[in-house]
């Protein structure tokens, strides 16, 4: 999973 993915759609973490 790329990091952009999780940066741009926080599933695990909260969106800060």
């Amino acid at each position: 999973m790329p990091s952009l993915s999780s940066c741009r759609k926080p599933l695990s973490l909260p969106a800060g």
